[in-house]
């Protein structure tokens, strides 16, 4: 019984395959204007590299970002001194102490 099965098996797969390796119909044909798409080439590393060191430092985002590290210490200042217990306090600065 199990030869036979294994057969069948092998006989459904061999008349599968052939269907298998032919491309479907039932696709759409391949668009003239994807051939034409201009795709990025590939670099070596070095030479993303030099690019990158070669680009002047952009110092428009330091500020931004210094004005925004300075909003959230005010505001975590703020809710520091709302209302924490000693012993919270405690709590908060041993969880602090085991993550860093």
């Amino acid at each position: 019984m199990r030869k036979r099965v294994n057969g069948a098996v092998f006989g459904a797969f061999a008349l599968m395959l052939p269907g298998a390796c032919f491309a479907p119909a039932h696709l759409p044909s391949e668009d003239a204007a994807a051939r034409e798409v201009i795709t990025p080439g590939l670099l070596p590393l070095s030479q993303v590299i030099a690019r990158m060191e070669a680009q002047p430092a952009q110092p428009a985002l330091v500020p931004g970002l210094e004005a925004r590290a300075a909003a959230l210490n005010a505001r975590a200042a703020q809710l520091r001194g709302q209302g924490m217990s000693a012993a919270d306090r405690q709590a908060m600065l041993a969880m602090q102490a085991r993550h860093r």
